[in-house]
This record gives C-alpha cells, sequence and structure tokens, in this order.
C-alpha cells in the first residue's frame, strides 16, 4: 500500500523510460491482490474512444492499467485500462484513479463475489477515459470498441473536462459513481435523478466501505483521490445514514419503490445500503441475483428469498443500536429479539440481545 505522498516520490526517483508499479494489499485480507502499472512511454499509437464527440473520436495518449488477481488460478489478471490525454510528472490523476478504481474492486469482490465479467459474460475489463474536452462531470457506457481490427464489447467510462477534476471529496464521489454504474445491478424506471440507481447507490456503498477501510488504516488517502477520512466520515453521515435508519424504520413500501423520483431512489438505496449494513455478505450478493428484473419493486421480495435461504446472526451497526428494526423474516424465526409486528414477509423487532440470530425456516 503506497501513500500519496510515496507515490510522489517514486514519481521524482524513477528515472525516464521507467514503468511505475503500485502493488495494492486488500484492505480485508492483507494480502497483495491488485497492481497498478503505468506505462512510461507515450502510446505508439494513440487509443481512440469508442464514442465519437462531434464527428471524432478523442485521442488518448497514455496508459495506466490495473491488476487484479482472481481467486481461480492465483494470476493477476487485467481489470482496468485508464486512459489519459496527458502526463504530468509529480502526481498524476490517472494513477489515483488506478488506485480508487483497484480498491472498490477489491471490496466488491470480496464481499460479494461480483467481478466485472458478471455483468457482461466474459467481459473482464472496464476502461476509463480521462478527457480534456465535455462538460464536467462523467459517463458509463456499454457498447462497442474496435481494437486491432476487431471489434468487441466495451464497459467504458468517461470523466470530462479533467482540469476541473480537483477537489478530493467530489474526485473520490464521481468515480465511485461511475464504477457504480459499471458493475452493481442496474435498477432503474426512474426520472430524476437521473434513470438507473446503479451509480447514486456506487456512490454510497463504495464510499462508507472505504471510508472504513480507512478508518481502520486498511487504506490510506492515495486510495481515495485523496479525500481524508474525516471528509469522507462526513459524507457518509449526511448522503448515507439517513438512508439506513429511514430503511430500518419501516416495512418496505411498493408505492414508494415504484415511483420514478429521488424519492423512489432513496428508497431503494436505503434497502441496498440497511441490508449491507445488518446481513451477512452472501446473503446481500443473493438478494442482487434473485431480484430477477430492473425494477426496485421486486427487491424487498429478493431479500426475503436469500434471508430465508440459511440462519445467520445480524450485525447491529452503532447507528441502529436500541432501535426497532424492520426485517426480511419470511417464515424464519428470531432468537434475542420481539418481534412487535409483521407486514406480510417483513416483521419489525426489538433486539433484546447483543445477538441476533435468524433462524431458517425448518431449523
Amino acid at each position: 500500500m503506497l501513500t500519496a505522498l510515496l507515490i510522489a516520490a517514486l514519481f521524482s526517483t524513477q528515472g525516464p523510460n521507467k514503468d511505475l508499479t503500485m502493488e495494492l494489499r486488500d484492505p480485508n485480507t492483507g494480502e497483495t491482490s491488485a497492481l497498478a502499472l503505468q506505462r512510461s512511454e507515450r502510446l505508439e499509437d494513440p487509443k481512440l474512444s469508442p464514442k465519437v464527440f462531434d464527428g471524432k473520436k478523442w485521442e488518448f495518449d497514455w496508459l495506466t492499467a490495473g491488476y487484479g488477481l482472481p481467486v481461480a488460478n492465483g494470476q493477476m489478471e487485467l481489470r482496468f485500462r485508464i486512459y489519459s490525454q496527458e502526463r504530468k510528472p509529480g502526481k498524476d490523476i490517472a494513477l489515483e484513479v488506478a488506485a480508487m478504481d483497484l480498491r472498490m474492486w477489491q471490496l466488491l469482490n470480496h464481499k460479494y463475489k461480483i467481478d466485472h465479467a458478471d455483468v457482461d459474460k466474459g467481459l473482464r475489463l472496464v476502461d476509463e477515459y480521462l478527457c480534456w474536452g465535455g462538460e464536467a462531470g462523467g459517463e458509463q457506457t456499454m457498447g462497442e470498441d474496435v481494437e486491432g481490427g476487431h471489434v468487441r464489447r466495451a464497459n467504458t467510462i468517461y470523466i470530462y473536462d479533467i482540469a476541473s477534476f480537483k477537489d478530493p471529496m467530489e474526485m473520490a464521489r464521481e468515480v465511485a459513481h461511475e464504477y457504480g454504474h459499471a458493475v452493481l445491478p442496474a435498477v432503474g424506471g426512474f426520472r430524476t435523478p437521473e434513470d438507473w440507481a446503479n451509480g447514486y447507490l456506487g456512490e454510497r456503498l463504495f464510499l462508507r466501505w472505504l471510508r472504513d477501510a480507512s478508518e481502520t488504516g486498511r487504506i490510506d488517502q492515495g486510495s481515495t483521490m485523496g479525500a481524508s477520512f474525516q471528509s469522507l466520515d462526513k459524507w457518509v453521515h449526511t448522503n448515507v445514514d439517513p438512508l439506513v435508519v429511514d430503511a430500518a424504520s419501516h416495512a418496505p413500501d411498493k408505492t414508494i419503490l415504484g415511483g420514478s423520483g429521488q424519492k423512489a431512489m432513496n428508497a431503494y438505496m436505503g434497502l441496498v445500503l440497511y441490508a449491507d449494513s445488518v446481513l451477512p455478505n452472501q446473503v446481500v450478493a443473493r438478494s442482487f441475483k434473485l431480484t430477477g428484473s430492473t425494477s426496485a419493486t421486486d427487491y424487498p421480495a429478493a431479500l426475503v428469498e436469500a434471508a430465508s435461504e440459511g440462519s445467520f446472526t445480524l450485525t447491529i451497526p452503532n447507528l441502529l443500536y436500541g432501535k426497532k428494526l424492520w426485517l426480511p423474516l419470511g417464515k424464519s424465526k428470531v432468537q434475542g429479539a420481539t418481534v412487535v409486528v409483521r407486514k406480510g414477509a417483513w416483521a419489525q423487532v426489538l433486539p433484546s440481545s447483543s445477538s441476533v440470530i435468524i433462524l431458517a425456516p425448518g431449523t
């Protein structure tokens, strides 16, 4: 794990024509499971953007690659390619983007066993283009790219007006948002704030995970675009915690979830974030697969089904300690808590113990 200071030092001590390598230890296991490699030489043939802008494709001269360690064969495989239109000595934003991308990939893969190929079968790469032009912000697309005369599927992120990309917290938010679009389940049908929820959900999931890893010292600011723990913590308290508390306080409402505005998206995101707060990782991951549609209204039933497949112990964070909680109980039983009221497959419970156990049906 490299600090931002050490990254800068490496730039200053590496001579010309030296590729830069950065190893990243897994925040959960401590083992080296990711690697960023920045090519020192300009690409012989500039990479052309898959997207056409005003009748032409933009050219990108520089490449930073991110490799991840899959469970299957123990060999690191290419997961990210970050293309830049400039390369600045001393501190290069492409390397920071690569570090944060790899951190998010490590956490997502460890917690939910989700990899890029799960989004589009066989598609292991996410390509990211850091652009001079365009309106400040980002965009993620699934489409086609032409390389070496061959057409291939491409999972692509663009970050525009890179010169304006300076505030560390805003940079971290934007990188997390677009990666959320690239890898999280597509739940949509919204008109505001945008069509699909996985970008805003990505912000909240990834930044909370990164905040937690930062708090324990498992990662540093070099993995969060320079955003400090204090900045991440404040952002999470403002943008994540209220959604979690609201979801814990009410049974899912299909009428709200079926809406097309911010309230509906917040209800869906809150439910996922709440599940991520109290349920085992494998249950949340399973709920994504069981949803079976792009509609937020189908997610509560998927959570119930996933939670009914086995017994487990709840994790109750300080944020929810002492509160009544709505749980996807289904036909499961609960130990260490009193059922206050039921509403379909969901039940409001009052924990009476620090260890609340959900017992699968038939247990």
